[in-house]
């Protein structure tokens, strides 16, 4: 995972990792000193990192660091909650996550949305999540997306604005990462945890990589969801309007014609 950025690059990311994680300390030594006590251990553990003639993974640091963060968001502190969420944010833009990590932020997203907590940053964390590369898949993604369709139907018009508009990228990503994988590809051999053909009740076709196969659920879900029956793969979504779904296939329809040409399985849906 080091190898792939350059060791400037690396030392940026682990200085400012640590400024951000002792303006958490400093946030939380009152209130909150269990978050206070994890948030220098990682910096200790940043430290030794730089220090250290062996390359410690990135991927593996980021979710040593993740643990104050979550903790953080935990508190239900508007403020520690935002400074943790620029945290999360920094780690998901440097790449920096891996798979276990993405779902660590997704189960986080998915507390504060229950919460009625930072609607609006933590849409703007899903969508950096799940476009910025492909960590967030399968079981992940499918939650990620439930989060977003659940805050369409906030009674805060900000952020139900917010999150139709993230919904309407996500899915297009989504869709935009199965156009990604062309005709020929083969299915992945071990595909990357949380992201197994069978989520709950859905099952994508197993000839299908993975990116393709989120796109599959994906779109079977939401004809689900306009039949005005359950969804199989997004599951958690409460409320969903007729008008929302048509518009999603009408739009994935037509700018994904490709997609429904190249792949066998979605001429049946």
């Amino acid at each position: 995972m080091a190898s792939s950025h350059n060791n400037e690059a690396v030392k940026k990311l682990l200085e400012n990792l640590q400024s951000d994680l002792k303006n958490i300390s400093l946030e939380t030594r009152k209130k909150h000193p269990g978050v206070k006590e994890s948030a220098e251990e990682a910096i200790v553990k940043i430290r030794n990192a730089g220090h250290s003639n062996t390359n410690t993974p990135l991927a593996y640091l980021s979710n040593q660091i993740l643990y104050p963060l979550v903790q953080g968001c935990e508190t239900k502190d508007t403020k520690v909650v935002n400074l943790c969420l620029q945290v999360i944010q920094r780690l998901i833009t440097a790449q920096v996550l891996d798979g276990k990590g993405a779902k660590y932020v997704v189960e986080t997203m998915w507390m504060l949305m229950e919460a009625g907590l930072e609607e609006v940053r933590l849409l703007q964390t899903l969508t950096l999540l799940a476009t910025t590369n492909s960590v967030c898949c399968g079981e992940s993604l499918a939650r990620c997306l439930v989060i977003c369709f659940r805050l369409v139907f906030s009674k805060d018009n900000t952020v139900a604005t917010t999150a139709g508009a993230t919904v309407r990228h996500l899915v297009s990503a989504v869709f935009d990462r199965a156009m990604a994988c062309g005709p020929n590809t083969s299915p992945d051999p071990t595909p990357p945890s949380g992201s197994s053909g069978r989520v709950g009740g859905a099952l994508a076709p197993p000839d299908l990589p993975s990116a393709v196969a989120d796109a599959y659920l994906l779109f079977q879900d939401l004809v689900q969801l306009v039949n005005a029956d359950q969804p199989l793969w997004l599951q958690g979504i409460v409320e969903m309007t007729r008008t929302f779904g048509l518009e999603l296939l009408e739009a994935l329809l037509t700018g994904y014609s490709a997609v429904f040409y190249t792949h066998q399985p979605f001429r049946l849906l």
